[in-house]
């Protein structure tokens, strides 16, 4: 663990529970680095618990199918009411740029924190 600034770089180490929430699913790493606020004042050598909200098809439907749906949505719009095809894919272009600022604001959520800590004893 590292600290600089209002910033903690974390490494965590799987353990058997964490790899039972899926959240890693694919990922065969013994460690991962992970770079958070620290929000409660943690230092070198502690042990802090990090949250996650976590939603597989929440995540999924926030990151990939409000992009595609907006895009859809503004090509078909786009060829319907401007009468052609470049128009639409601009309008479809408008929409899924429009789309990617609402899903980065839906993530924020998403995001892991550290929200506890544990003292090593010195």
């Amino acid at each position: 663990m590292a600290i600089e600034g209002g910033t903690a770089r974390l490494e965590i180490i799987q353990e058997n529970l964490c790899r039972e929430c899926g959240a890693c699913t694919g990922c065969n790493l013994q460690h991962i680095g992970l770079e958070l606020a620290n929000t409660v004042g943690a230092r070198i050598g502690d042990q802090v618990l990090i949250r996650q909200k976590f939603s597989t098809l929440g995540n999924a439907a926030t990151l990939y199918g409000i992009p595609l749906l907006c895009f859809v949505t503004g090509l078909i719009g786009g060829i319907v009411w401007l009468k052609s095809e470049t128009g639409g894919f601009l309008a479809g272009l408008g929409a899924l740029a429009g789309a990617l600022g609402l899903t980065r604001y839906l993530s924020r959520g998403l995001e892991p924190k550290i929200v506890a800590i544990q003292r090593v004893q010195e």
